[in-house]
């Protein structure tokens, strides 16, 4: 179970496809953007009636984050939006969701989909809860959801606690949905869905301590990031590849799934390219960049290009700091500029910044352009940054990644009697 952007749910597309082909039969619910993503891996998909896309890509979602420096409250409100809608919609949700729980012998889920593992513990059925970044309390720093800055220990543990209204945002439906089944003990009002998340599963750490020093736990398994390797008979389209071809190794551009802020963020990158002068893919992503109508010919625009075979080729990468993107890009050697959007996007870039493959992050709706021409240009010339992306990527190739997670599950389950030792059951697993 996995709710959110294509971060969000790529690694338990991975996850699925490596548990399918070790013989074990799994199902991915998710919400609907990505239902094409889960049937590239080949395993079966479950529609819980969400759209990420359609929910966060309104007027008044964009304005609310594009000014949310300025106008703090005009981002509360558009959050208590986002309740209201999401309240409408999860009774139906959580019932579906339900459904999945009781047939399941193992639960997987991430954090937004922290709902998952409070049905599962209340069916008796054993859960895993991935974490893509830090998650436990810490008076080191605040919580990484909220950007993992250091306020002092007394308000960096108080900001863990604050994700206890985040249980709020859908409580009339959670308490819709347990009148109407009886089920749906555990999901209470004031509830922190990470603390929850904790308390009733074993935890798979998707991250790495080589960047994000854990807390120690004997309920937690450390795997490092789960990178996508490339699939066989994989390639880059054509045009790509031509591109590639004609020249030097390019910059890639990219924001991923993060939504607001295309026009003026394409702005932003083409001034950038254009003071730099070297060349560049940019990615569009789900919409955080646009075509422009004219494209000098050392820029290419490109869809989703799969990460694993484009970084080996280019220079240096230029993206929001997501989990996913940051591992890809260090485990190529590649030097970063990072321009963080939202969520943990701070925290990694800072990560990477400290251990010098990249320049301090700047959030992208406070950088000019002049500057960001100056950090590609750094990104791609200084040596010293180079190396450290290097060493920072030996490093996160050696974590046992994917097949660690899939060891650990499979021990799991063994334990629960779902598969024998030798591999030849095939247990349902979500």
């Amino acid at each position: 179970m996995a709710f959110g952007t294509r971060g969000d749910v790529q690694p338990i597309c991975l996850l699925a496809h490596a548990l399918a082909e070790a013989g074990h039969a799994v199902r991915v619910a998710t919400n609907g953007d990505y239902a094409r993503t889960v049937a590239g891996y080949g395993v079966p998909y479950v529609d819980v009636g969400l759209s990420f896309g359609e929910t966060f890509r309104e007027a008044a979602f964009e304005k609310a984050f594009t000014e949310r420096h300025r106008r703090p409250l005009a981002l509360l409100e558009a959050v208590r939006r986002y309740g209201e809608r999401m309240s409408e919609r999860m009774p139906a949700v959580l019932t579906r969701l339900a459904e999945e729980v009781r047939a399941a012998d193992l639960v997987v889920y991430t954090t937004l989909g922290w709902f998952a593992g409070a049905l599962a513990a209340e069916a008796g059925v054993p859960s895993v809860f991935v974490a893509y970044q830090p998650l436990e309390p810490t008076g080191r720093f605040s919580s990484v959801l909220m950007s993992g800055r250091d306020f002092g220990a007394p308000l960096n543990r108080l900001s863990y606690e604050l994700m206890r209204g985040a249980s709020l945002l859908t409580w009339g439906a959670v308490r819709r949905f347990r009148r109407e089944t009886g089920l749906g003990r555990r999901l209470r009002p004031w509830t922190s869905p990470v603390g929850l998340a904790l308390a009733q599963s074993h935890q798979i750490r998707a991250y790495s301590p080589t960047l994000a020093e854990p807390i120690p736990s004997p309920d937690a398994t450390e795997t490092g990031f789960w990178l996508r390797p490339p699939r066989p008979g994989e390639g880059l389209p054509e045009a790509v590849e031509a591109f590639l071809t004609a020249g030097p190794p390019p910059v890639y551009v990219g924001f991923g799934s993060m939504l607001w802020g295309a026009r003026r963020n394409t702005r932003l990158v083409m001034e950038a390219l254009a003071l730099w002068g070297g060349r560049a893919i940019v990615a569009t992503g789900v919409g955080g960049l646009a075509r422009p109508e004219i494209v000098p010919p050392n820029i290419l625009f490109v869809g989703s290009l799969p990460h694993a075979l484009l970084f080996p080729r280019v220079a240096a990468a230029v993206h929001h700091g997501g989990a996913g993107t940051t591992a890809q890009a260090l485990a190529c050697g590649l030097p970063c500029v990072i321009l963080p959007v939202a969520s943990d996007q701070l925290f990694w870039g800072r990560a990477v910044a400290a251990r010098a493959a990249a320049e301090a992050p700047v959030p992208i709706t406070k950088i000019d352009p002049a500057t960001l021409a100056a950090r590609i240009a750094q990104a791609t010339s200084d040596p010293a940054m180079r190396d450290a992306a290097r060493r920072l990527g030996a490093m996160l190739t050696r974590e046992s990644g994917l097949p660690g997670a899939v060891a650990r599950i499979e021990a799991m389950l063994e334990r629960q009697g779902a598969a024998d030792p030798l591999g030849s059951a095939a247990p349902v697993s979500h």
